[in-house]
């Protein structure tokens, strides 16, 4: 059983942190229980860590894209979120600054087909901040709040 919040528990598709494939130094956390699955990740600003998240969508649709936050003040304002998708690119600049619930900050919206790969990107290139690495969640964009 996670520690945190269970993954499967939470509308839409939901990979946890330690699915994703890292490079650079990324460190652990449990703080506050309030993350998904077992711990968060996070990395120094203006570092060369990146983190890759493969999210295979079963459904075809419009789906919201969402990289999870964390509620401390020295997380990134601006931190580079990419989402690839049958030969699409969609950048965004995430401000990982949540609340004390945590949630996920829309990077955008895009449409797939059923049984597509979606990669989402985190970067750490070029922030100021400590960027956060909890989960991404991919949402019907007809399921979202």
């Amino acid at each position: 059983m996670p520690s945190g919040v269970d993954p499967r528990s939470l509308p839409g598709v939901v990979v946890d942190d330690r699915e994703a494939e890292l490079k650079g130094a990324w460190k652990g956390g449990t703080t506050k229980k309030k993350y998904i699955g077992y711990s968060y990740r996070y990395a120094s600003g203006n570092s060369d860590a990146t983190a890759t998240y493969t999210v295979k969508v079963k459904e075809a649709g419009r789906y919201v894209g969402g990289v999870r936050t964390a509620p401390f003040d020295n997380r990134s304002t601006s931190a580079p979120v990419e989402v690839q998708w049958n030969g699409k690119t969609l950048l965004n600049r995430v401000i990982y600054q949540g609340s004390e619930e945590g949630e996920f900050a829309p990077v955008g919206t895009i449409e797939v087909q059923s049984g597509e790969t979606v990669k989402v990107i985190v970067s750490c290139k070029d922030t100021k901040g400590i960027v956060h690495l909890d989960a991404v969640q991919l949402l019907r964009e007809d399921e979202s709040p």
